[in-house]
C-alpha cells in the first residue's frame, strides 16, 4: 500500500489522504512459511487464503506446506501489490480456488511463481503474462486422491515434527503409496505391468511389509516377485505385478480399477496404505481406421464404437485455436480428415 509508487486502487479508494507513500521499499522481505499443517480455515467470512499475502514480499519462499479443509476460501492467496514470491511444493486439498493472485490493471500484483505444487480440485487463478508476468509452471492436478509419492511426504511432514506429535495431533502414515501402469490401455486378452511403490518418510523404518493387487471379475494377475519386508528410513520398495485384461468385450471401452494394499509395522504400529489406478480395455477396430491428433483410445464391440480422447475447442470460443480429435472411420474418410488437419 506504501510503498513506492503505490496503487491506483488506493489512489481510487482516497487512501493516500490519510496515508503517505514512502520513498524507499518497506522492510517485509525474504519470508519463509514452510511445513505447516493449515486446516478449518475461514469457516465464516468468505474473502481470505489459507495462506495468504499482501504488499511486496522480495525472495518470500512458501512451500512444503499441506492446506486442507478449506471452507469458503482460497488455498494460496496472493492479494493486492503482492510481488517476487515463490509458492512451490505445497499440497492443496478440496479448495474452491487453489491458487489465487488479485490483479487487475490498476494493482501490481506482479512477478511471483506458482510452481510444481498439487492440488485435487478448484480453479486456477493466476494472472500470467504481461502486465502482471505471475508464472505458473510444474503445477498437477491429482485424480481421485493419488497423490504423488512427493506430496505424500509433504503431507507426512507438515505441521508439528513427526518425533513431538502425541495421541492428541494429527499423526498420519508413515509410508507412502502410489500405483502405476505401464499402459494404461489394454486391448482384449492382452496384458500390462502394473507396479505399487512404498516409500517410508519416517526414521524408524518398516517391518513386516506386505503387498497385495485386486483386479475386478475377468481380469488375471499374476504373483509378484517377493519384495524386502523390511524398509530402511527414506527408501523404498517396488512390486511389479502382470496384469491380463479378459479375452473378450461386451463394451467397446470399458474401465477396471485397479487396487493395491500394503500393510506393515512402524514402530510397534500397524497400518495398511491403500493406492488405485484405472485400465482401459478397448476391443479391437475390426473395420474402421483410426487417428488421433492427441492421445485418443479406440474401441469396438459388434456395432458399437467409443473414443475416449480430450481436446482443446477446436472452433477457438475461448480462444484457443486447436484442432484436437479422435476420428474412427472408413480409410477415404481418415485421409480426408488427415489432409484437413494438416
Amino acid at each position: 500500500m506504501n510503498d513506492p509508487g503505490g496503487s491506483q486502487d488506493y489512489v481510487n479508494r482516497g487512501t493516500y489522504n490519510y496515508q503517505q507513500i514512502y520513498t524507499t521499499p518497506t522492510t517485509l522481505s525474504d519470508t519463509v512459511v514452510t511445513d505447516n499443517l493449515v486446516h478449518g480455515t475461514k469457516k465464516v467470512f468468505h474473502d481470505g487464503g489459507s495462506i495468504y499475502n499482501l504488499s511486496a514480499n522480495p525472495d518470500a519462499v512458501i512451500d512444503d506446506n499441506y492446506i486442507y479443509d478449506n471452507h469458503n476460501t482460497v488455498g494460496l492467496y496472493l492479494d493486492e501489490g503482492s510481488r517476487y514470491i515463490t509458492l512451490t511444493n505445497n499440497v492443496v486439498q478440496d479448495a474452491g480456488v487453489w491458487a489465487f493472485t488479485n490483479a487487475n490493471s490498476t494493482n501490481n500484483t506482479d512477478d511471483n511463481t506458482f510452481s510444481d505444487n498439487w492440488y485435487n480440485t478448484g480453479a486456477t487463478q493466476i494472472s500470467t503474462g504481461a502486465p502482471h508476468d505471475n508464472v505458473s509452471t510444474g503445477n498437477v492436478q491429482v485424480a481421485s486422491g493419488n497423490w504423488p509419492l512427493a506430496a505424500q511426504q509433504v503431507m507426512y511432514n507438515a505441521g508439528i515434527e513427526p518425533s513431538l506429535r502425541t495421541s492428541a495431533d494429527t499423526i498420519p502414515a508413515p509410508a507412502g503409496v502410489v500405483v502405476t501402469p505401464a499402459a494404461a490401455s489394454v486391448a482384449s486378452g492382452g496384458t500390462t505391468q502394473v507396479s505399487a511403490t512404498v516409500q517410508d518418510f519416517a526414521d524408524r523404518g518398516l517391518a513386516d511389509l506386505k503387498l497385495a493387487l485386486s483386479v475386478p471379475a475377468g481380469w488375471s494377475v499374476a504373483a509378484a516377485p517377493r519384495t524386502p519386508r523390511n524398509v530402511r528410513p527414506g527408501q523404498s520398495v517396488t512390486a511389479t505385478w502382470t496384469v491380463t485384461a479378459p479375452a473378450t468385450v461386451s463394451a467397446p471401452i470399458a474401465q477396471a480399477a485397479v487396487d493395491v494394499s500394503a500393510t506393515y509395522r512402524s514402530a510397534g504400529t500397524a497400518y495398511t496404505g491403500t493406492a488405485s489406478t484405472s485400465l482401459t480395455e478397448t476391443g479391437a477396430l475390426t473395420n474402421l481406421k483410426s487417428y488421433g491428433s492427441v492421445p485418443s483410445v479406440f474401441g469396438q464391440a459388434g456395432g458399437s464404437y467409443a473414443i475416449l480422447a480430450g481436446g482443446n475447442d477446436i472452433w477457438g470460443a475461448g480462444g484457443e485455436h486447436y484442432d484436437e480429435y479422435g476420428l474412427a472411420a472408413e480409410r477415404q474418410c481418415l485421409d480426408e480428415g488427415r489432409a484437413r488437419a494438416a
